[in-house]
């Protein structure tokens, strides 16, 4: 009897535990800006259409999680470069399931 009651015990104490990185994180998340070389200008734009950010490299800004954004680098003696934010599922939620 004891040692079915610690089976027991043991199963529901390893089914009961989970992890919280399923429900953390939160609306926004902050995001590294960097470029090469430094000091380039940059403007964040959401796939709406509305400008997010603007500044200059490096810097770390905070966008909403439910968009998807375009940044677009300038500096001077290059030729502007645009580059795709898009939003993902991270993998680790299959292991809190």
């Amino acid at each position: 009897m004891l040692s079915r009651t610690g089976v027991c015990l043991s199963v529901l104490c390893l089914t009961s535990t989970g992890c919280a990185t399923i429900v953390g994180g939160g609306s926004s998340q902050a995001v590294a800006i960097r470029s090469n070389p430094a000091s380039a200008t940059f403007v964040v734009t959401s796939s709406s259409g509305i400008q997010m950010a603007q500044g200059q490299t490096p810097q770390t800004i905070r966008l909403p999680r439910k968009n998807e954004y375009q940044i677009e680098f300038t500096a001077e003696g290059y030729q502007p470069q645009k580059i795709a934010l898009t939003r993902g599922t991270n993998g680790w939620i299959w292991g809190n399931l």
